[in-house]
């Protein structure tokens, strides 16, 4: 197990080494960001160039070919560095490139020995997993056949299956072993790209490595309530519950619920590819604001790309939080003149969606067509506020304390401009308005209006921290991170897309990342400007959150 292991890991950091220049032109805020995308952005990449040449120029999936492949774009990259100093630069910032490498490295040991107690791989959709990622290691042509009918092209999002099977093809691992790996290399990719995140935030080093471990460790308010109230002994039992938080049949995994769970599936595996996304969309603010290189929306078309083939859930909501992060860009963080940040935010989408194009249009046309697009309002099946905070608490409930301290101090001290006080009025608005066409359509259950409330005074008070110019750039973008989570959850709370099972289940694990990175950002500048009482009152809600 030792040498497929390290073979696995030398060829996950040659891949990261290779795509380094590239997200560090992208990514120029902080080597330590740049560095921890490339562990995910190198395996992505590499799989949509694989993809590429096979579908374009029917480049064979074999071993053989694949290493030919890596080597052209090994090439590319040391050219590429030579002009821009990218690996090059790492021996310059060794300190911020060990601690990448040893939370990777510290988390991939750890969930390792984890899947070791029990590797066996059956029950849930792991047989069904398992089966996709063998079929595509057979694979040398595209499209993919169907595995369970012979003669038909499968008709699933099946781009992450096809990227960890390269994986196998270059490490030469079994494929059995390299199940157990893969998931575990997702939970690495987790912790290490919330890292980056982090750091693109702005958020201090030691934070940065605490927030990632916390966002990726820690589980949801809903184990505390079963074991010490409910009285649920420790197992599994209690460790099912705790993603059964909502009202069924929906439900919501956590990032070390669905590590710890090891399904091998499209959702698990988008993970840390929509960490890396909503890194570039935090990137893309700055972009907006000061200008940036056209390599970061390039990288970050294609990574969206990347998600509608492995998750097409994933690259619906990373798009929105793309739109969102310019449309905010625009509004919060503009310097005059207005018109060039427009003319910004115009020149990332179009560049962006070009390139997540090259990867979308033929991935669409491969899968054939797939289940009729419907959505509505929910009408039954309303989660609660308790419910909600079951979920979430660990990150709103002390973020939303220091907000509320932070809104009433500046009441107090008639720091609110009229235009932000009215913007907030508006965006506090949305929970209430969509929660009274919901309740106009029904008969007899209504909508949680406590929830409701409770989100409108949340979306109130970020809306006034996003908006307040005395805090730092890592403090509004928290705020704005907040914002976002608390939109998604009333959109998902009144509106199915689908079915209200995939609604729930596939919104809320984004929305858990935004929480915790907007903790992270924003709650440590809050607590000085919250006065005594708040920073005690957020102190206490932060302890009991651990």
């Amino acid at each position: 197990m030792l040498i497929p292991a390290l073979s696995w890991l030398v060829v996950i950091e040659l891949l990261a080494l290779i795509v380094f220049p590239l997200m560090r032109r992208a990514l120029p805020t902080a080597v330590e960001s740049a560095f921890a995308a490339s562990k995910v952005a190198g395996l992505v990449l590499f799989g949509v160039a694989a993809w590429g040449a096979n579908w374009f120029f029917h480049l064979a999936l074999t071993p053989k070919s694949l290493w030919g492949l890596l080597l052209v774009l090994a090439i590319m990259a040391w050219v590429c560095q030579r002009k821009s100093g990218g690996i090059l630069a790492l021996r310059h910032d060794l300190a911020q490139v060990k601690r990448v490498q040893c939370l990777y490295l510290g988390l991939f040991l750890f969930f390792l020995l984890l899947r070791s107690l029990q590797p066996e791989i059956f029950w849930g959709e792991k047989p069904m997993d398992f089966t996709l990622l063998n079929a595509l290691i057979r694979l040398e042509h595209l499209p993919p056949q169907e595995p369970w009918a012979a003669g038909l092209t499968l008709n699933y999002y099946y781009l992450g299956f096809f990227i960890f099977s390269l994986l196998h093809k270059l490490a030469a691992v079994d494929s059995a072993l390299g199940f157990n790996l893969a998931v575990v290399t997702i939970g690495a990719f987790i912790g290490t790209a919330t890292l980056g995140v982090l750091r693109e935030l702005g958020v201090r080093a030691s934070a940065a490595l605490w927030g990632a471990l916390a966002i990726t460790l820690l589980s949801n308010w809903e184990v505390w309530r079963l074991f010490w109230f409910e009285g649920q002994k420790a197992g599994f039992d209690l460790f099912w519950a705790s993603s059964r938080v909502f009202a069924s049949p929906a439900f919501s995994e956590y990032p070390l619920w669905s590590v710890l769970f090891a399904d091998l599936h499209a959702h698990v595996m988008a993970i840390p590819v929509a960490v890396v996304s909503l890194g570039c969309s935090v990137a893309g603010m700055r972009y907006v604001r000061e200008g940036g290189r056209l390599e970061l929306p390039l990288v970050h078309g294609l990574i969206l790309g990347a998600l509608f083939g492995i998750n097409s859930w994933d690259s619906v909501s990373q798009g929105a939080l793309l739109l969102g992060a310019l449309v905010a860009a625009i509004l919060v963080f503009h310097t005059p003149p207005a018109l060039r940040c427009v003319a910004r935010a115009a020149e990332y989408l179009l560049i962006a969606g070009l390139a997540a194009s090259l990867v979308v249009v033929p991935l669409r046309a491969s899968m054939g067509p797939g289940p009729e697009l419907h959505f509505g309002w929910v009408l039954a099946e309303f989660n609660s506020a308790s419910q909600v905070v079951r979920y979430l608490g660990l990150w709103i409930v002390p973020v939303g304390l220091a907000l509320v301290g932070l809104t009433l101090r500046l009441s107090r001290e008639a720091r609110i401009h009229y235009l932000t006080f009215a913007c907030a009025l508006v965006v506090a608005s949305v929970p209430l308005l969509l929660g009274q066409v919901v309740s106009q359509q029904l008969q007899g259950q209504t909508p949680s209006w406590t929830l409701l409330c409770g989100l409108s005074a949340g979306l109130f008070c970020a809306t006034i921290a996003a908006a307040f110019s005395d805090l730092s750039f890592t403090q509004r973008a928290g705020a704005l991170l907040f914002v976002a989570a608390l939109l998604i959850v009333t959109t998902v709370e009144l509106v199915f897309l689908m079915d209200r099972m995939n609604t729930i289940f596939k919104f809320y694990i984004p929305v858990w990342f935004l929480c915790g990175l907007g903790f992270f950002a924003l709650l440590p500048g809050l607590t000085r400007n919250s006065g005594c009482i708040g920073r005690t009152v957020v102190a206490g809600s932060a302890v009991l959150s651990l």
